[in-house]
């Protein structure tokens, strides 16, 4: 069983001693006895400060100093890991342009394929900027500078909107979007809008052929549920990491960088909300934003 300590029952025993030793030296002193006082009370306030101090450091000092110690090493654990994503992330696209482009201005590509050259290099370029783009708004929230412009708007209109620059992806593979329901909030449209498109991005780019989306706004709530390829229980409790990917072979292919939902958890949690997951594998998912 572990060993509970209670810091004020602690610290009251130490002032009842203290004030003891006070009572009986105020009683000498009033004898006169000025020397019985001294040596009565000097070596005992010493000892009864050592027993202080030291139940200071062991009790409540040093548990806290481990405490920093840990989240620092955390810390640095997980900057070492996002500095490692972001150079293997930024590395992939880059090597794909410098090898198109040089093949290029080597004349090694027949002028009937330069189209198709110059479309994969700009799709790499895209990709690039788009995953420049997700650092800077981690960036910003992990040094608290993301944006606090908050006004009261309705969702619906912005929702509408995000499912129209989706519309052509969702074509590509049959994808059915239906939104319903009424909803206001009070927050950062651009920081909204990201969080939605971020969520329906997901639930299209990630189903099957013919599948449906649903998106559906109620009181303080949205939720997109898919009839996607789902996502099995144990990768649950790391799906909002920083590059973390459930599958990557099937990532590489979409090009999802694995920075989507977790830019999506830090605009929930700045607008005061939180973004939860229920996923079935081979079933699909529902993401719900409560804010």
């Amino acid at each position: 069983m572990e060993k509970r300590v209670y810091p004020r029952f602690i610290m009251l025993i130490f002032s009842s001693m203290l004030f003891l030793v006070g009572l009986f030296s105020l009683f000498f002193l009033v004898l006169e006895s000025v020397w019985i006082a001294a040596i009565i009370t000097l070596p005992v306030a010493f000892a009864l400060s050592f027993l202080l101090s030291r139940y200071m450091l062991t009790g409540i000092i040093q548990p806290e100093i481990n405490r920093q110690l840990t989240i620092q090493q955390k810390g640095e654990k997980q900057r070492r890991e996002f500095s490692a994503n972001v150079s293997h992330e930024l590395k992939t696209p880059l090597t794909t342009i410098t090898v198109l482009s040089d093949m290029m201005a080597g004349g090694m590509v027949k002028p009937e394929d330069t189209a198709p050259f110059a479309a994969r290099i700009q799709a790499q370029a895209e990709r690039l900027i788009g995953i420049i783009d997700e650092i800077i708004y981690l960036s910003e929230f992990d040094e608290g500078k993301a944006e606090r412009d908050f006004i009261a708007f309705e969702l619906e209109p912005l929702v509408k909107s995000v499912i129209e620059s989706l519309e052509e992806k969702a074509k590509e593979k049959s994808v059915a979007i239906t939104l319903e329901g009424e909803a206001s909030i009070t927050g950062n449209s651009r920081l909204i809008d990201e969080l939605l498109f971020n969520l329906i991005d997901n639930a299209i780019k990630y189903n099957v052929e013919g599948g449906t989306v649903a998106v559906t706004l109620a009181l303080g709530k949205v939720t997109v549920r898919d009839t996607g390829i789902g996502i099995a229980p144990e990768h649950h409790s790391r799906i909002f990491e920083r590059f973390y990917r459930v599958d990557k072979s099937r990532a590489k292919n979409t090009g999802g960088t694995g920075l989507g939902l977790a830019i999506t958890k830090h605009i929930a949690e700045h607008h005061g909300g939180k973004v939860t997951m229920t996923s079935t594998a081979g079933e699909g998912t529902t993401m719900t934003f409560e804010f």
